[in-house]
């Protein structure tokens, strides 16, 4: 099986590619990944970004489903739980910072320990800060099983 993959340089220009964090118009490439990173300071999860922006741009995006449909998925994957092909992480907010985690690890408090051995940043750090400066950002992934 052969499979082609399109240059940097058919991708880079005019590609009309947006940000999926903030639907930004940005090239695909070198330009999307530096977007990223100051933008979004994300840092980790570049290539599922970058896989979702290459098939965005070749016409691959997922058709809308009607409502029953969705409705029905959404009780399929509930029930069946970690055999779903998603996978949530949470980034830490600290610029320059790749460390990740799961809802568990937000729940069981592996988020905020993180903040207060790795940062030093303490409760009343949080209380005295702006609102959502330390909150961890949500990145679903797809998985491949």
């Amino acid at each position: 099986m052969s499979v082609t993959v399109p240059t940097p340089e058919s991708l880079s220009m005019d590609c009309g590619l947006k940000c999926d964090m903030c639907n930004e118009s940005v090239n695909y490439g070198d330009d999307y990944i530096a977007h990223l990173q100051f933008a979004h300071q994300i840092v980790k999860n570049i290539p599922f970004f970058m896989d979702k922006a290459l098939k965005t741009i070749k016409g691959e995006k997922r058709k809308i489903a009607d409502v029953g449909t969705m409705l029905s998925d959404l009780s399929t994957a509930s029930s069946t739980g970690p055999s779903s092909s998603m996978q949530t992480s949470f980034l830490c907010p600290v610029e320059n910072c790749i460390f990740s985690t799961t809802k568990q690890g937000m729940m069981g408090g592996a988020a905020a320990s993180h903040l207060s051995k790795t940062h030093k940043i303490t409760g009343a750090d949080m209380k005295t800060a702006a609102p959502g400066k330390y909150k961890f950002k949500k990145v679903r992934r797809e998985t491949k099983s």
